[in-house]
């Protein structure tokens, strides 16, 4: 695979959760330059510029999360929609006694190949109101259109006519894009269903626990060497690390404990079987005279820091979406982690020489400091506000005139010029 030849462009979202309005997130880079942050933050797919990372402020309760909410409700519905005990639910705006009647809309515009492709849907009542699937080489041209929920409505670019057979099996509660897959289309249509459902993840960090990783290790989806020389990098103390997945009898746990465990990690069991992680953090051992005599092993989960906990679960995904090059949404990236190990992994992304394939991270943060930084161009940076009638809205600092690179950016949103912060009394 080529440099940069997956990336994610645009993100829009109507009438979900807090998000009345539609709001843009856009990761195409302004028109602008900033001279020492451009090659390294910014990738060139032709004549495309896309930014590799984004960081989301806002107030407690103002949307932040929604954003990624939103992002893993598009992916969720494209992916389990063709199932047949799947009923789409979506969370509509609720502080107005209309919206609940009003359809929500995802869309997603992302590159691949060189090829910018943008595809849609509108969602009401478990029923696919208008779908949409458009690409633009030197002009967009349209794949498919649906104006309703009925298959009937599914118009087809004469050049993809070859596609018209997968409507009949579309159902009113299905997305056209994930019938074809399930039909088994190949080629273009493929792809695109494959970029969104393989290529983008969203995590709360909040969630993730140290098995992730260390089923990445295991699986070799990230290797040990990278994990540790992240860890190291980190400056956690760590001198080594020890991955162990040991199989335990189900039949020797209690059987309520049996049953929990098999409704919650179902699809680790075999043959009667549970399999459990064990990570151990190795220590080098000091002599009084300072010398190093060897090593000891603390057990991850009981002897480490809730920080080096965290940066543990993380690291695997985010080495994981940097090997593929993929999209990865982590919300609350920050909790527990310091300033500067949240900046060093930002700085993992804006790296040529590490970040290969051009992965993108996106995450929320209260970690204002990175303001100060010299990591973020103006349009990296991103704003969720939220008004009287409970809408939030959301924006770049790219939008706001008169403000250079030497502002200090920390003081101005501490004093509420770029809205956001909230007003405590």
């Amino acid at each position: 695979m080529e440099r940069g030849e997956k990336m994610l462009k645009e993100f829009k979202v109507k009438n979900f959760k807090s998000f009345k309005d539609e709001q843009v997130f856009s990761l195409e880079a302004m028109n602008r330059q900033e001279p020492n942050l451009d090659y390294f933050n910014i990738a060139q797919i032709g004549s495309q510029r896309i930014l590799k990372s984004a960081a989301i402020y806002g107030h407690n309760s103002y949307g932040k999360s929604n954003l990624f909410k939103a992002v893993g409700k598009m992916l969720q519905i494209i992916k389990l929609c063709i199932n047949s005990d799947y009923i789409i639910e979506v969370d509509n705006f609720k502080l107005d006694n209309f919206s609940i009647n009003e359809p929500t809309m995802f869309e997603i515009t992302f590159v691949q190949n060189e090829i910018t492709y943008r595809y849609g849907f509108e969602i009401l009542k478990n029923l696919v109101t208008k779908e949409w699937l458009y690409k633009t080489k030197k002009r967009e041209v349209k794949i498919f259109e649906r104006k309703n929920q009925k298959n009937n409505s599914i118009e087809l670019s004469s050049k993809y006519k070859k596609i018209e057979k997968y409507k009949e099996f579309t159902k009113e509660s299905e997305l056209f894009l994930s019938s074809m897959e399930k039909n088994n289309i190949s080629g273009e249509i493929r792809d695109v269903y494959n970029f969104l459902v393989n290529n983008i993840k969203v995590f709360s960090a909040e969630d993730m626990v140290s098995t992730i990783t260390s089923e990445m290790v295991i699986n070799k989806t990230v290797s040990l060497p990278q994990i540790i020389s992240a860890l190291k990098n980190a400056d956690l103390g760590i001198s080594n690390l020890e991955i162990k997945k040991e199989e335990q009898n189900l039949e020797e746990v209690p059987e309520f404990i049996k049953s929990i465990v098999k409704f919650g990690v179902k699809d680790k069991i075999s043959d009667g079987k549970i399999y459990s992680t064990y990570e151990n953090i190795k220590h080098n051992i000091f002599s009084k005279d300072g010398k190093n005599i060897g090593e000891i092993n603390f057990e991850l989960n009981e002897n480490e820091s809730e920080g080096t906990k965290k940066l543990y679960s993380v690291i695997g995904p985010i080495l994981n979406s940097i090997n593929k090059g993929q999209v990865l949404f982590i919300d609350e990236l920050d909790s527990k982690l310091h300033h500067f190990i949240v900046k060093y992994i930002v700085e993992l992304f804006n790296n040529n020489d590490i970040n290969l394939k051009n992965a993108q991270l996106i995450f929320n943060t209260h970690d204002f400091y990175l303001l100060k930084e010299e990591i973020f161009r103006r349009d990296q940076i991103y704003f969720v506000d939220k008004d009287s009638q409970g809408r939030s809205n959301l924006y770049s600092l790219g939008d706001f005139k008169g403000i250079d690179k030497k502002s200090n950016l920390l003081a101005h949103y501490l004093l509420g010029h770029f809205g956001a912060i909230g007003n405590i009394n």
